[in-house]
């Protein structure tokens, strides 16, 4: 007998040895059966796992031995339901009629599931096609580029051979830097002095400033910037090369009368220069007495001698300024008004103001590939609306984060007293143009001093309004947006009287300048009929700030604070020190500086290395020792925050009073009208030594207004009395480098008070005078 095979096992093999024929055929029927359940139970299981719907199994196709359980099984169900009085025929119909339904429902959900089946097939079809595209396309586009990166190196490559130099400063290829809107890594960093420009922004293509891809030296690009400015001045305003020649920034010599003895401007147009401020020119204009084509062509021609002595320039619209000026005295004679409370005025823009059809480079040689601007500035459209006239933008340092008006396009500004000292800054082109005569009024920036430190240096007068009166919108941005600093950015007037910028500051709110920028307060200017003295019919109250240890006054400074105290002194007026009472300046002022330490990606310098040009030297003395190594956090943030309000408080103690502070009176009786107090150390010092702004940053902080009078000139043997010691001056006190050099007092108001500020201006202004 033959063994027994393991799938034989278990099993009565009775049937075959007996040859039964119509056994083996039930037999293999049953097997056949057992598979199909053991399959549609599988299936059945399939489907559930995965969420679908177990259709009802069609007996259509049951084997013979399943017909016969089936209908076994219906008959026993109708014989159920005869039982229970239900006709045999229609038990059977409804039967029938329910199996055919079920079927139905079954053909229905297979052709939904295929229904779905066919449109995924169909979308994921469709991706694949658009993405084989996308890739034919990207393909396409690279190898295009790839072309023309090969076409851009042959003929750099061209260039180099015709260049010797050039092929000794760049060792391999050239990594390409794409403008305007660029912040590359250290990575992408070119050779610092030759870099490749490829514009690929719609802003920028086609520009005629610049072909699509050119191999640049950075100082090439900046000398042809400064060129192209300075062509636009006409040959007859000229002066003779070997004059100029003379006037570099290691030179001690002052430039002041050259306007007057350059031949260039005619006695009516130095008359027009020399002695009227700005109210005086708008009176004049809108009665007729002059145009404002003259005016306009006066102050352009001493501009442009500004420019060629001290470097104070970026941007000149002489064109645009006299075609403006026509248009004003166009209208005046046709409709027999003006245009507005600055009918016909020049006025002078700071470089980062931003005016349509004109760049705004700030000081970055990567700004330079930048298209002109597309829009005004928010400022810019309301003094155009009062009918100024812009004939001019001004120098300011790279970055804007110092005080000596320097950059690697337009150089260095000097200062027209003394040219080997600074002009200040970030304003220092204003300063400058100022005390050239050059402007009547002009309009700047100021986060740390940068409106009223030019003044300080040259010798003027300016305003720090409260931060949102005057609006700021539309400006160039130096640094990184959105910051979470608590120092705001204030932008002010900067001219010749007191007066003047009571016309700006109440012509700019007049014209609700918070309609064209949402962070402009809407507070309009307050009327103030005369000063405080006789409103009041008091004396003044003042108090007297006479510097910190760690920044000790130079003497012309301290005798300048001892004489403006003195004279208002003698008019009456209460002097009260401060020195004991107020919170550590030195400390405050660092306090400031942390705000500005923020952005950890150090913006202004990505702009800087950008095109690879070099840091400015004062950029090195910019800065606290203190924080050299401070790495901010967000927990020092909340820190910063409680750290400024206590400050701010102490101060506003001291303004309001203790008894007002502490809700106790209305105010007056023991408060101040203002502070009397240095903007610097010390007179204009030698270019790069500005340092710190002490005593300018820390009025930033707490937002209150404050603006700078010119008081005088140091004197060597009138300073003397005032030495205390000959070390610790920062910089140092040099008495015949510091001869002849303007001198100032810092005068500060109450937050929101700017219109009594100013007329306690008025009241110092006029008893210096005396």
């Amino acid at each position: 007998m033959a063994p027994v095979g393991r799938w034989q096992q278990g099993r009565d093999l009775s049937w075959y040895a007996k040859g039964d024929e119509a056994s083996k055929e039930a037999e293999a029927a049953r097997i056949k059966e057992e598979k199909r359940k053991l399959k549609e139970a599988e299936e059945d299981a399939m489907l559930a796992a995965m969420g679908l719907p177990v259709p009802v199994r069609n007996n259509a196709n049951l084997t013979p031995l399943g017909e016969k359980a089936h209908e076994a099984d219906v008959k026993d169900k109708l014989e159920e339901k005869v039982k229970d009085g239900e006709d045999e025929e229609r038990a059977k119909r409804r039967e029938e009629k329910g199996h055919s339904r079920r079927h139905r429902d079954d053909d229905g959900e297979r052709k939904r599931r295929h229904r779905t089946r066919s449109r995924s097939r169909d979308r994921e079809r469709r991706h694949r096609h658009r993405d084989r595209s996308r890739s034919r396309d990207r393909r396409r586009d690279n190898d295009r580029d790839e072309r023309r990166r090969h076409r851009s190196r042959s003929r750099d490559h061209k260039r180099r051979e015709d260049r010797p130099e050039l092929q000794q400063l760049i060792p391999g290829p050239e990594p390409a830097l794409y403008f305007p809107q660029c912040h590359p890594s250290e990575s992408t960093i070119p050779h610092p002095r030759v870099f490749l420009v490829s514009f690929r922004s719609a802003s920028s293509a086609g520009s005629p400033y610049f072909p699509s891809s050119v191999l640049f030296d950075w100082q090439e690009l900046a000398k042809s910037k400064r060129e192209s400015v300075f062509a636009k001045i006409p040959k007859d305003w000229l002066l003779p090369s070997s004059q100029t020649a003379q006037y570099t920034e290691t030179s001690n010599i002052s430039v002041l009368d050259v306007p007057r003895t350059c031949g260039i401007l005619t006695e009516k147009e130095l008359d027009l220069t020399e002695n009227y401020d700005a109210t005086d020119l708008v009176k004049m204009m809108a009665e007729r007495q002059i145009k404002s084509t003259e005016v306009v062509t006066a102050f352009c021609k001493r501009a442009a001698v500004a420019q060629q002595c001290v470097n104070c320039l970026t941007e000149i619209m002489f064109d645009e300024a006299m075609a403006r000026a026509r248009e004003c005295d166009e209208y005046l004679r046709k409709e027999g008004k003006v245009l507005g409370l600055l009918h016909g005025l020049p006025i002078s823009l700071k470089d980062s103001f931003n005016v349509r059809g004109v760049q705004a480079t700030i000081g970055y040689v990567s700004f330079i590939p930048h298209p002109p601007s597309a829009t005004n500035s928010a400022l810019v459209t309301v003094l155009g609306s009062l009918g100024a006239v812009f004939y001019v933008k001004t120098n300011l340092p790279q970055t804007m984060m110092t005080a000596d008006s320097h950059n690697n396009i337009f150089g260095r500004t000097l200062n027209p007293h003394k040219l080997s000292h600074t002009a200040g800054g970030s304003t220092g082109g204003e300063g400058a143009l100022l005390a050239m005569k050059g402007s009547v009024l002009g309009v700047a920036t100021d986060i740390a001093g940068s409106n009223r430190i030019p003044a300080i240096c040259c010798g003027g007068s300016s305003l720090k309004p409260t931060a949102a009166r005057v609006p700021f919108a539309g400006g160039v941005a130096v640094g990184r947006l959105g910051s979470p600093g608590s120092v705001p950015v204030v932008i002010g007037p900067c001219g010749r009287s007191t007066r003047d910028y009571a016309l700006f500051m109440q012509s700019v709110i007049s014209a609700q300048p918070w309609l064209i920028d949402e962070n402009s307060l809407n507070v309009p200017w307050r009327s103030i009929p005369s000063s405080p003295t006789t409103t009041a019919n008091k004396p003044l109250r003042f108090g007297l700030i006479r510097g910190c240890s760690e920044r000790p006054l130079h003497p012309p400074i301290a005798r300048a604070l001892h004489t403006t105290a003195t004279k208002l002194k003698a008019q009456g007026h209460e002097i009260v020190l401060l020195d004991e009472k107020i919170p550590d300046l030195y400390k405050t002022a660092m306090l400031a500086w942390k705000f500005f330490m923020l952005d950890p990606k150090k913006t202004p310098f990505q702009h800087i290395r950008a095109s690879g040009e070099p840091p400015v030297p004062s950029l090195k003395t910019a800065g606290f020792p203190e924080l050299r190594d401070w790495q901010p956090s967000l927990d020092e943030l909340w820190d910063l925050n409680v750290e400024k309000a206590g400050v701010v408080k102490a101060w506003h103690k001291l303004m309001v009073g203790e008894m007002a502070a502490a809700g106790e009176g209305k105010g007056g009786e023991d408060g101040l009208d203002a502070i009397l107090m240095p903007g610097y150390q010390s007179v204009a010092p030698k270019h790069d030594t500005y340092g710190l702004p002490v005593y300018t940053v820390v009025i930033n902080l707490l937002n209150y207004p404050s603006g700078v009078l010119s008081v005088g000139r140091a004197e060597r043997e009138g300073d003397a009395e005032f030495v205390k010691e000959r070390t610790g001056y920062e910089p140092a006190y040099e008495p015949e480098e510091c001869e002849g050099l303007p001198t100032h007092v810092q005068i500060v108001g109450k937050s929101m008070m700017d219109e009594e500020l100013v007329e306690v201006m008025k009241v110092v202004e006029s008893v210096l005078k005396e």
